[in-house]
């Protein structure tokens, strides 16, 4: 069994119960040119097809890029 994070733990998540997180979150870091590098590195050259699933829970930024 892989370690939980302790970012996933119940007193972050519960973070978004404020209106103001969620409300603040727009306004965080963008995501470094790297992080794109990296999942684009991970798909198969040779696949039929190129998809990558964003399963995040945020408004799908790294999805859309």
């Amino acid at each position: 069994m892989r370690p939980r994070y302790k970012q996933f733990a119940p007193q972050y998540a519960s973070m978004f119960g404020d209106a103001s997180v969620v409300h603040a979150y727009q306004y965080r870091p963008p995501y470094p040119p790297e992080t794109f590098e990296i999942l684009i590195s991970l798909i198969d050259p040779d696949a039929s097809f190129r998809t990558m699933f964003d399963a995040g829970c945020g408004p799908g930024t790294i999805a859309r890029v």
